[in-house]
């Protein structure tokens, strides 16, 4: 689901417009990756497919492995998605620092601290969300299941349109 960091890889583009290009180049492999996981997962264990990742793995150093991975991967996921909401909050709590994340700037320690203690306040609060909802693991795979197609398939449809750019003048460039 790396489609939630589009808008900020577009705002970084050089060529903002050329994103419907990447888009269209890489949705195509997206739904290969997801259709051949689906199919071998489905070929290798049918119906008894466990419905935790991990438990796959047997117990030794893959599964410590790949535990290791998944925290690293929760970690740079949980980082990315809170970059947004972190910096909405930054503009509406302290709109003085806001932009003032660069070293040359006068309010450089200011803004890194409010942006600080806003990303660890959200940090705990999911934290404690997590830890006080008692079936917050089916909750989250009945909105993974509920969203997750959306925003794989029909959110980047939807953002090459709203681009403005007709797939006529994709195939001009």
């Amino acid at each position: 689901a790396g489609q939630t960091i589009y808008p900020e890889m577009i705002s970084e583009m050089r060529r903002p417009q050329d994103f419907p290009k990447a888009l269209w180049c890489s949705t195509p492999y997206l739904c290969l990756v997801y259709l051949v996981v689906g199919v071998v997962a489905y070929a290798t264990y049918g119906e008894s497919a466990p419905p935790y990742l991990l438990d796959v793995l047997p117990y030794n150093w893959t599964r410590r492995a790949g535990g290791a991975l998944m925290c690293v991967h929760m970690v740079v996921s949980y980082t990315i998605t809170q970059q947004i909401l972190t910096r909405a909050l930054h503009a509406r709590l302290f709109p003085s620092t806001v932009n003032a994340l660069r070293p040359d700037d006068a309010d450089f320690r200011r803004g890194a601290l409010h942006w600080f203690a806003i990303s660890s306040t959200l940090m705990a609060s999911a934290y404690v969300v997590a830890g006080a909802i008692p079936v917050f693991s089916q909750l989250t795979g009945l909105i993974g299941s509920v969203f997750s197609p959306f925003l794989s398939f029909i959110f980047p449809c939807v953002m090459l349109r709203r681009s403005g750019l007709e797939l006529s003048m994709l195939d001009k460039a």
